[in-house]
């Protein structure tokens, strides 16, 4: 799920429901870096979306590798059949 650029520039407001001591601490370490809690929760969630983002990639990547291995597998065996009955 991707944003078009046109849309990026738009914004939404979530709500989101958290246990009291989670919302306390995320005001504390936005306090802490001196942004605001929901500029906080917006950059948590975007690194966390970044590394979902690359784990999808990385998941991608190995299955192509697999099926890559497998279909040069599978021609290393036709070319041996074919030089064998030569």
């Amino acid at each position: 799920m991707h944003a078009n650029i046109a849309d990026s520039t738009k914004t939404r407001t979530l709500s989101v429901r958290a246990p009291a001591l989670l919302a306390a601490e995320v005001t504390e370490f936005a306090g802490f870096l001196g942004v605001d809690p929901s500029e906080y929760m917006r950059r948590a969630i975007e690194e966390k979306n970044e590394r979902m983002m690359a784990e999808r990639i990385v998941a991608a990547s190995r299955a192509l590798r697999a099926q890559t291995a497998a279909a040069a597998e599978s021609l290393d065996g036709a070319v041996a059949d074919g030089l064998a009955g030569s």
